[in-house]
Order: structure tokens, then sequence, then C-alpha cells
């Protein structure tokens, strides 16, 4: 059972925001072949983005290898600083930090799934999705 959701043993979910109206989605399946659709009101509790790219305000997320990524922003000040956050799919708060430039982010801790990378810096806001493979 999840969040009072209850379709069986065995089952599986995935979240995302499927239609990109800003909320998560749910699908949840079983190993007896069901499939369940369910939309939430649901969000990640980070703000939406500026019209970051007209501003100068650029984002990069690379993978180095398997257990760390780096990030890259590029706001056009080198002096300021930016906030880093990271969510899993249930809007939990794992880690946040700030620096300058660019960040080398182990993510060996991490389970497999999807994750959420929050930035903001200069009074801009960047969200961006990764997936966590081992």
């Amino acid at each position: 059972m999840y969040l009072g959701i209850d379709v069986g043993e065995r089952s599986h979910i995935a979240v995302d925001d499927i239609d990109d109206d800003g909320f998560l989605e749910f699908i949840i399946g079983n190993n007896a072949g069901g499939v369940n659709y369910f939309e939430t009101d649901y969000v990640l509790g980070i703000d939406e983005p500026h019209n970051s790219i007209e501003k100068g305000f650029d984002l990069r997320i690379q993978n180095l290898d398997k257990n760390t990524i780096r990030i890259i922003v590029n706001n056009g000040n080198s002096n300021s600083n930016a906030n880093l956050f990271l969510y899993n799919v249930s809007g939990q708060l794992l880690h946040s930090g700030v620096f300058k430039d660019i960040i080398d982010l182990s993510t060996s801790s991490l389970n497999n799934g999807m994750y959420f990378i929050s930035v903001e810096s200069e009074g801009f806001v960047e969200n961006r999705k990764f997936i966590k493979q081992r």
C-alpha cells in the first residue's frame, strides 16, 4: 500500500509528470497484469523555473560515471553562489548545498530510480530530472 492505494501484492510504481501539467501521476502495475493510473495534486515542492534561457542562465548536468554527476551553472556572474537541492520522487529533500559554477555530486548512496535536481541562483530556478542506474 502506498498513499492509501492498494492494488495487490508485488506491485510496482512509476511516478512522473506524464501530461506535463506540473503535477505527478502514478502508474501502478502488478504481476497479475493489472495497470492502474492515478492523477495527483502532488508537486515536488520546488518552484517553477523562470524563463532563464533568455536571461543568460544555463544549467547543465553531466554523467561523469555511474556514481557521480557534474552540475554546471552559468548565470553570467561568477561571483554568485548557486543553491542545489536534490529530491526523490516523493518530494523528500535528500541533499542541499551551495556552490559556485561547478559541483561534482556523488550518487553512490542513491538507489536506482528517478531524482530531481533544483538549482537556484540570481533569482532563477532550474529543475532537471535524472535517472540513477547502477
